[in-house]
């Protein structure tokens, strides 16, 4: 099982689609899936889109940058 299959698989059972212990079936179904087809139906999921985490920080002064250390 690739990594996407296996995050959909996790995600399904999360949400009580599928039970924890699959059936032979079940798995050859998640096992025959492309990682195209399995990233569409995650996506498709609800609470499953990616947030976009932002970087904290930004420029700073450049004076405060080059002042000697104990100069105001």
């Amino acid at each position: 099982m690739s990594p996407i299959q296996q995050i959909l698989f996790d995600k399904l059972v999360e949400m009580g689609r599928l039970p924890s212990n699959p059936t032979e079936q079940t798995m050859q179904t998640m096992n025959s899936l492309t990682d195209s087809e399995a990233l569409k139906l995650l996506r498709s999921l609800p609470g499953t889109l990616p947030t976009i985490r932002k970087k904290e920080g930004g420029m700073m002064n450049m004076n405060d940058i080059i002042r000697p250390i104990g100069v105001r």
